[in-house]
Formats: C-alpha cells, structure tokens, sequence
C-alpha cells in the first residue's frame, strides 16, 4: 500500500490472526465479512490493556540502583540463590579516565573492565567489526598507546578485499585475502572499515594529538576513498543504475560468523551505517586541519546518507509489518535489503543470529544515517526489543525482565555492538536503557569482575567462552555514556 507519506506492506496469511491496525499509517485491514471496524478494535486493544515490552520496563522498579541487588537478583531468578556475591578483584587502574561513584561495586566493575580491556587480547582482536570497537574501548578509557597497538594492525595493511563484491581492497582498513575471488576467510566475514576510520578519528577528538594524527591522514584518507569508490563503482554500467533504490549503498558481502563454504553475499544495512559513520567522522576531523578537504568529504558523507535513506524508505515500505505486544501492528527495517523484510533465520540463512538482533537499529547512531526519532527505527527498536521473547515468558511472574533479549546462543550477542541500548539512550528512554546494559552486564561478568563473551547464568559453574574485549568495550561505553 502505496501513500503519499510511504507506505507499507502486510501479509496477508497475518489476517488469520485478526485484523491489521498500523497506527502509524492510520490502516486497518479486516477480512471481508468480519464485521470488525477500526473503531471497535481499538476499543477490543484497550480493554486488554496488553502493554509493550518497553512499557512494562518502564513501570518495574529500577533494578540498576544497586550493582550487588542487580547481581543477586539475576542469579536468583535464573536459579541460583546467591546472598553475598564476592568482591571483584582489585587491579591496577590504567588509562586516564578515572570513575569514582557512590556505588562501590559499580566503581569497581569499571576498573576491572578497564584493566581487562586494556591487558588482555580478548577474543579476535583483529577482526575489524569487533577489534575495531576494542580500540575505541581502549580510548574511552584514555590508554591510546593501548588502543594504537591495535590499529597498528590494520594500517600496516595496503588493504585487503572482504569477502564480498567489492571493486578492489586497496586502501580499505581490511587484512583480508578473497579467496578463489568467492571469499570464505575470516577477516574478511568481519569486514568494518568504518569502524576503524571511525575509532583513529574518534582517537584524536579524545586525545587531542593533532601530531599523531596528521601522520595518518594519507593513510585514512585512502580508506575514506575506498568507501566512496566501492559505493559508487558497483554496477556503475549497468543501465538505469539510478533507478534502483540500492544505488550508492556499499556492495553486498559476507557479514558476521557461521558461514564459512556458504555465499552470504547481501546488503546489510548495519554495514552501511557503520561506513557512514567512519566517513563523516573523519571528514570532522580532516575539516579542524585541512578545511577544503574536510568540507569534500562532509559532502561525500552527505551524500552518501541521503542514498542510505532512500533504500531504507523503500526497504521499509516493501518490508511486511510486524506485530507487537500490544496487538498493533509496526513498520519495519529489515537488517538487508532486497530480502523484502524477512530476517535471517527466517529465509535459512546459516549465518549467525547476531544480524537478526541487531537488524538495522544502528543507522539512528550518531554521525550515520537517520535521527533517533524516525518513526520506523523506532518501530524495528520496540520488534526487536520483543523479539526471542516467548509469550509464555510474560505468565511466569517477572521472569519476562530477565530474559536478556531472549532464548538461545543467538540471543546473547547484543553487546557485541549494543546498538539497542545507546538507541535507548538517545531517545532518552533510561529505564530500557539501564534495564539492557544493566542486565546484560550481570549476565555477562564473572565472580573476578571479567567480562566473557557469552552469558553463562551458573554463576561458579563452567564459563562459556573466554574473556572478551569487545563486551568490555560495549559496557564501558555504556557507563560513559
């Protein structure tokens, strides 16, 4: 359905659950014979009285206001009762940011994190879409000797070509070999170029080392290049280009695990956004000493955020609506396009569920390519916000606050970018936001204070998986912010 404004699609296979209201189009689709008007399911909605996910966060009592009630709770509900969870470890502060809050155990959670971010290699240090947020980690925390460590990594490279369509590597922030021009190499699953353009520019906003920086410009301004080439070059033949609403993203590529021996080439949006954000970060930064150049790249930057919205537009209005708790029914951004809106695990993709749950929720971060109160980001947050949570879960008392994003392995990756999180933030929702970052953190840290990389819930029991950078990263970040 076509508008003036947009518009949408809905399936119809979902009238077999009655009918459709989308308020944000003002639609109401009904089967024929129903009898159902708008008015009167409206009405139906409101005396069930069925509240959002978010809704209900935002009335439960705020568990962040103690880390100790916040860690016991967790481990009580998921079935350990644990009185007096022991002290973290006590370890050397690094770096120059100092935190000091009257929550002792807060206070201590950020120096072990820190600690940890800063000594340990953590889990794939070089892959740049999880390296490249370690490194940023690591200058949050004021250690840029650290977080230059792993740069280093990534500028000693001439550039490699990801696993995916790309015109060429040169330039790129990638260390990647293209094998048989198909792919299948791990770097080049993890391809990010923004994320690192984004962290050596962020790099000097926070250090202020105009020095160091001037010696990379060269460098950065190839892998800024690199981005407008590959944008602009893929099917730059192909007659009627323009006309396809996926002009002027990046080409398709692999993007995240499970898929080695498997072509996943696709347009994930999550991967354009963070490309814009590296580009206009850096396009900040080279405008306070080169100001012609600067202003070229801002325009580049620009540009490239108005193509980024006009498939988002698109993708959104092809892509069907989907329900949500309080029986509405809201438009979505799917995590690729051409997939007219289906998600994953939905068309068998074995690539990792991640990409789901993260799905597109990160063009609203600064410097990328939509505000924070466009109506559709805000829609996808509240599905995905709902999303692996069964609605069984919601029976069993409040064991639907615990549910950190849901069932399965799948389901614990969001702090790998925690995207949701700093859109809760943004939008200036705390309790979604304190109720994200807090309940993961809980799930997330062990008995020393480390932080791993997946949620183990059996607190002394065996730790899965092994201490992890990038989770660090995305608390500290948090805290910070």
């Amino acid at each position: 359905v076509r508008t003036a404004t947009g518009g949408c699609t809905f399936r119809l296979s979902d009238l077999n659950q009655g009918p459709i209201l989308v308020p944000e189009h003002g639609l109401f689709v009904t089967k024929v014979g129903s009898g159902a008007t708008a008015r009167s399911f409206i009405a139906d909605l409101a005396k069930k009285n069925v509240k959002s996910l978010r809704q209900m966060i935002r009335e439960y009592p705020e568990q962040a206001g103690s880390l100790d009630n916040l860690l016991n709770h967790m481990r009580t509900v998921t079935g350990k009762d644990i009185k007096d969870f022991p002290p973290f470890a006590k370890v050397p502060e690094v770096g120059s940011m100092r935190v000091e809050v009257p929550d002792t155990r807060l206070t201590d959670g950020w120096r072990v994190a820190a600690h940890q971010l800063v000594t340990a290699g953590g889990v794939a240090p070089i892959l740049a879409s999880e390296g490249g947020r370690t490194a940023h980690g690591r200058d949050l925390v004021g250690d840029f000797d650290a977080s230059m460590k792993l740069y280093e990594y990534w500028l000693k490279s001439p550039g490699g070509k990801p696993d995916g369509d790309f015109l060429d590597g040169t330039g790129a922030l990638e260390v990647s070999v293209l094998q048989h021009d198909i792919g299948f190499t791990w770097e080049g699953m993890h391809a990010m170029t923004g994320r690192v353009l984004y962290g050596l520019a962020e790099r000097y906003f926070l250090s202020g080392d105009e020095t160091s920086f001037k010696k990379l410009v060269p460098r950065l301004q190839a892998a800024a290049d690199w981005i407008i080439r590959q944008r602009d070059g893929y099917l730059k033949d192909l007659p009627n280009r323009s006309a396809l609403h996926i002009a002027g993203l990046q080409p398709p590529l692999n993007f995240s695990d499970g898929t080695p021996g498997h072509c996943e080439w696709r347009w994930y949006l999550h991967h354009n956004a963070v490309e814009l954000q590296g580009l206009h970060r850096f396009a900040q930064a080279m405008a306070t000493i080169d100001p012609s150049a600067g202003q070229r790249y801002l325009a580049e930057a620009e540009r490239y955020r108005q193509d980024i919205r006009r498939a988002v537009q698109e993708e959104t209005v092809r892509a069907p609506v989907r329900q949500v708790r309080d029986g509405t029914y809201r438009s979505f951004i799917p995590p690729t396009a051409m997939t007219r809106g289906v998600m994953m695990k939905e068309y068998g993709s074995p690539n990792y569920g991640l990409s789901d749950n993260l799905g597109a929720v990160t063009l609203g971060e600064p410097y990328s390519a939509l505000s924070t109160d466009y109506t559709p980001l805000n829609s996808t947050l509240d599905i995905l916000t709902e999303w692996r949570i069964p609605e069984a879960s919601y029976a069993k008392g409040d064991a639907w606050f615990w549910e950190p994003n849901g069932k399965g392995r799948g389901a614990a990756t969001l702090p790998k970018c925690s995207a949701n999180a700093n859109q809760y933030l943004l939008q200036d929702d705390i309790p979604n936001f304190l109720h994200f970052w807090g309940n993961y953190y809980a799930a997330l840290v062990i008995p020393s204070g480390q932080l791993r990389e997946w949620p183990n819930f059996v607190p002394f029991g065996p730790i899965r998986g092994m201490a992890d950078s990038c989770s660090c990263s995305w608390f500290l970040e948090g805290f910070r912010n």
